[in-house]
């Protein structure tokens, strides 16, 4: 069930009765660039981006409930939540219609809410796991239905030149280009693609030196991403899965991702 600030959008006590004509899935479109070559049957598709996707509430609501309701909806920030998850959403539209009669009649009133940035997002967790195979897939984000671009990747050496992390759903990697010595961390911020190298007892701090030159991505310029893939035959299970290749590597090299769970509304 949503909320709305904190407070419960279904809430029999606030006089506030949420209907069946509310959207408990929102809707959201795809769009992919297309590049187009004369003299050349059809396109090339580029990566698709979420378009910012909607959500419709109606509630029955008495009169003499109207003003909270309104005043909750038009808060300066307004935080959709859905079971683990919350997001800043946007008012675009707040329409009350009375369909009763009386001294204090009812109303049905529908609010619809845009969620500028697609997904809600959960509390953020720091998940560590060691490196001690040329080529590892590791889960990470469990439970994570969304894409997530803003994490951070902490990779602790050693290892050679080339480490690098490949979103299992194929959309993006990075590489490290240099090699990083027992006692060094690599930090790599997903929302910038910036990376610097740290001491590895203060990783998040007095980086040593910035390390984005060496950072190679792809396809092209996308920053890393993380993204989740169907885990198994089941298509309801859907895992964030992380591929790391490197070598050179020690008891201590490891990678620590810290990062906000996102999910589907």
């Amino acid at each position: 069930m949503y909320t709305l600030n904190g407070l419960p959008a279904h809430s029999p006590s606030l006089g506030w009765i949420l209907t069946y004509d509310t959207t408990f899935i929102y809707s959201t479109t795809i769009t992919r660039p297309e590049v187009r070559i004369p003299g050349f049957d059809g396109a090339v598709e580029m990566d698709g981006v979420e378009d910012v996707p909607g959500v419709t509430l109606v509630w029955s609501v008495r009169e003499s409930e109207l003003p909270g309701l309104r005043n909750v909806l038009r808060s300066p920030t307004l935080t959709l939540g859905k079971g683990a998850g919350e997001a800043e959403v946007n008012l675009r539209s707040f329409t009350p219609e009375k369909i009763g009669i009386g001294s204090d009649p009812e109303y049905t009133v529908t609010a619809e809410l845009v969620i500028p940035g697609v997904w809600t997002r959960g509390a953020e967790v720091t998940a560590t796991t060691p490196l001690d195979q040329d080529t590892q897939v590791i889960d990470v984000l469990t439970g994570s239905d969304g894409k997530v671009s803003d994490g951070t990747l902490l990779i602790d050496g050693p290892f050679a030149p080339g480490v690098e992390v490949h979103d299992m759903a194929g959309l993006s990697w990075i590489r490290y280009t240099k090699g990083l010595w027992a006692g060094a961390t690599l930090r790599y911020d997903m929302a910038t693609g910036r990376a610097w190298v740290h001491n590895a007892s203060n990783p998040y701090e007095s980086p040593l030196y910035e390390a984005t030159a060496d950072i190679e991505t792809g396809p092209e310029i996308y920053y890393l991403r993380i993204t989740p893939v169907i885990d198994g035959a089941d298509p309801t299970l859907a895992q964030p899965k992380l591929r790391v290749t490197s070598t050179g590597r020690s008891a201590t090299s490891a990678l620590t991702v810290r990062a906000r769970p996102a999910y589907i509304l």
